[in-house]
């Protein structure tokens, strides 16, 4: 193997380690620039088993919940299914672990399902991701297009 194909195999490798990296930062900018809009991130899940499921845990009153999170109890118990999403900042540290609720006179194991949240990351993450895209698959086809280009003004 002669120093020409050392640096062909070189660029190569290098091409498709841009190629990968780009392809890995155009995935998340572009999932993180539309996540909002699909509605695919948002407010957290309360999950609610039902009153006959096995509980354990720390023990509260519905009304040592926020607003928000009554609400979601309330749409979890009463919805068709068993999760209610929390309109706001979850305030109970408890349901974030699981806790047991007593509510309209039933006990149910009331534990923070998803908390959906948005990746953030920055904006120019799309773009330089399709930046190294390109440069890294004109890396990795560089020494076939030289090898190529030889080829033809040789003959």
């Amino acid at each position: 193997m002669d120093r020409t194909d050392t640096i062909a195999f070189t660029v190569r490798f290098l091409g498709a380690v841009l190629l990968a990296i780009g392809i890995g930062a155009a995935v998340v900018g572009g999932y993180a620039l539309f996540q909002e809009d699909l509605g695919l991130c948002g407010n957290p899940l309360l999950e609610v088993s039902s009153p006959s499921a096995p509980a354990s845990g720390p023990t509260l009153a519905a009304n040592d919940l926020s607003e928000p999170e009554r609400a979601a109890l309330d749409e979890a118990v009463n919805g068709p299914t068993s999760d209610g999403e929390i309109d706001g900042p979850i305030r109970t540290d408890a349901l974030r672990e699981g806790a047991v609720v007593s509510y309209q006179g039933d006990r149910y194991y009331a534990a923070i399902g998803s908390l959906n949240e948005c990746v953030s990351i920055d904006p120019l993450v799309f773009p330089l991701g399709m930046a190294l895209v390109a440069l890294g698959a004109a890396a990795y086809v560089s020494p076939t297009l030289r090898r190529w280009f030889e080829s033809v003004m040789g003959s």
